[in-house]
């Protein structure tokens, strides 16, 4: 325990070290991405006493992907109305705890040997292994800063896939076995894909212990794990069927498309891009190939032979590969820095020195002195993982890169705020349709209506493809004239400014491929162009006129300019 606590310590000061680095190169963000914004409205709403509702007074609807990260930011808000410090401060300790308990494993992986005047130093292996974590900025941003769910959920992740490597029958299990139960139950309130998760991790353990012992003692060690499995999944959709009416979140129909053809084709592309994304990770997938040849070759001879010994480190490769199938069956994801295989990042890593020390044990002999040359080769490794991780942490500064995801949230942040104060003079706010659902509901009382369908069961149960931008092709027409918002603001980032151009809407908006395809191109549609029009309110503030600027029911614009405390202005799109 005493080394683990001074392992802790020390990677707590390093993840907080690079995170500060992160940040810094982000100029400090602290809303967190805008979807991570969707969570802290539910979180808000709970804590408040309104239950799981994305608009005060509005449908119950689980408009997001992690019901265990709405409930850990929902106690954050106990403590203050702005937890993004303190979720990010929980981010960091979790990670930390969880990489001290896999850079032990990797020292008793590599048998590393200690004195009594070195039993809390860590080995090569796991300096160098923290070395190339630490340079991916990728991996910290998503597991850490972007204060989304993806940082629990790989977390969750790497202690189960721990648990099926340190199991061994022969030694006491029960504790690892209790572990794993808990774990299982954590990832299934955590994820959707953990329904398929938490059966892996029971089949590895189920296939170890029978091709050491026997059936019936491999169904007896799984029978805690699986039952935990099968009751909390079955809670768990009570509860969502009762509570939501569906048996999955709403973001699974918002998001992913019926056909698996289309979602393999985006899948592959997704996996394609993420392979040519930077040397480590061409590195441990080429690693991770000859580990699951090896570990394929070894079970397979195990089950035809029962001779074959067949050790918990065999079953990692498996795992991986679960982790790297699962976004290509699901059809990826459209946020840059691949999201969904960074929860898998740290075990990808893992096949590097697995690899690396099989070389080591036909290369290396004892009688073969080659201390020197080890910290040579160590000096020289180090040197050239930062050079190779060099252009990510460049990167961070662009505003294409994940800069922009944040860059996002906060501006939508302000537009709620504006809007807050434009319509403050008013009984009721108008319902405000958006692309772009999380920074601005965060800030603005009135209803939004989410366009996308994450945060709206009509839409993201409306028939469709769902074929398009990924995770933003849930929009139908049909669903949305139905809805009727008052304001519709189709920018990606939010225009708070009065426009002095015309041409800055066909520049902005019209010919915006992105918006064009979530929204179907809707402006030109006929029975749009009678129902909206495209319009600048004026209201003075203060000692300045402030301007809001979008697509406005005719309904909505023939009421306000009764109003005397607004001026409108039709503004001719077509």
């Amino acid at each position: 325990m005493k080394q683990f606590l001074i392992r802790f310590g020390c990677l707590s000061i390093l993840f907080s070290t690079v995170v500060s680095l992160i940040l810094h190169q982000l100029e400090y963000p602290i809303t967190g991405i805008d979807d991570a914004n969707i969570f802290f409205v539910y979180a808000k709403n709970l804590s408040q006493g309104h239950g799981f509702v994305y608009n005060i007074g509005g449908e119950r609807v689980e408009g997001f992907t992690s019901l265990l990260w709405v409930l850990i930011a929902t106690i954050s808000f106990f403590f203050t109305d702005y937890p993004e410090s303190l979720l990010l401060l929980f981010n960091i300790i979790l990670l930390s705890a969880t990489m001290t308990s896999l850079t032990l494993y990797l020292d008793h992986l590599f048998e590393w040997k200690k004195d009594n005047n070195l039993l809390h130093i860590p080995s090569p292996y796991s300096v160098l292994y923290l070395a190339i974590l630490f340079s991916s900025p990728d991996y910290i941003t998503w597991m850490t800063v972007t204060l989304m769910d993806i940082g629990i959920w790989g977390i969750l992740l790497i202690n189960s896939t721990l648990v099926v490597l340190r199991i061994h029958p022969g030694q006491p299990v029960k504790s690892l076995i209790y572990r794993l139960s808990a774990l299982i139950m954590l990832s299934l309130l955590t994820r959707p894909e953990s329904m398929i998760w938490s059966l892996v991790f029971i089949g590895m353990i189920w296939l170890r212990f029978y091709l050491v012992l026997d059936r019936i003692k491999a169904n007896h060690i799984i029978l805690l794990p699986l039952t935990t499995y099968g009751i909390t999944l079955l809670l768990l959709t009570l509860f969502r069927l009762i509570y939501f009416g569906y048996p999955l979140p709403n973001t699974y129909y918002a998001k992913v498309s019926p056909s698996l053809v289309y979602n393999l084709s985006q899948g592959i592309t997704y996996f394609r891009e993420y392979f040519v994304s930077g040397f480590i990770v061409q590195l441990s997938m080429l690693c991770f190939l000859v580990l699951i040849y090896r570990s394929c070759v070894k079970v397979i001879q195990a089950l035809l032979k029962k001779n074959v010994r067949v050790e918990g480190i065999h079953f990692l490769p498996i795992i991986t590969l679960i982790g790297l199938l699962i976004p290509i069956i699901t059809g990826g994801d459209h946020f840059s820095l691949f999201r969904f295989y960074q929860p898998i990042y740290s075990l990808l890593l893992l096949h590097i020195f697995i690899v690396g020390k099989s070389f080591m044990n036909t290369w290396v002999t004892r009688e073969h002195p080659v201390r020197i040359h080890q910290i040579i080769v160590f000096a020289m490794l180090l040197l050239f993982i930062w050079e190779s991780q060099r252009i990510s942490w460049n990167r961070l500064q662009q505003f294409g890169y994940i800069k922009r995801e944040f860059y996002v949230a906060e501006q939508w942040r302000t537009m709620g705020k504006f809007l807050s104060e434009f319509w403050n003079d008013r009984d009721d706010y108008p319902t405000i349709g958006s692309i772009v659902a999380g920074g601005i509901k965060r800030s603005y009382p009135g209803e939004i209506i989410d366009l996308m369908g994450l945060n709206n069961t009509k839409m993201a149960h409306s028939p469709g493809k769902r074929m398009g931008i990924k995770n933003h092709a849930a929009f139908e027409k049909k669903t949305f004239y139905e809805m009727h918002p008052d304001i519709i603001l189709p920018y990606i980032i939010p225009n708070v400014g009065c426009i002095q151009n015309d041409r800055i809407i066909s520049q902005k908006i019209l010919t915006n491929t992105w918006v064009k395809v979530s929204l179907k191109n809707i402006w030109s549609d006929s029975e749009f162009q009678k129902k909206y029009d495209f319009a600048q309110i004026t209201k003075k503030i203060g000692a300045q006129n402030r301007c809001l600027t979008g697509f406005m029911s005719k309904q909505f614009l023939t009421m306000i300019d009764n109003d005397a405390e607004y001026t409108v202005q039709i503004i001719p799109y077509y």
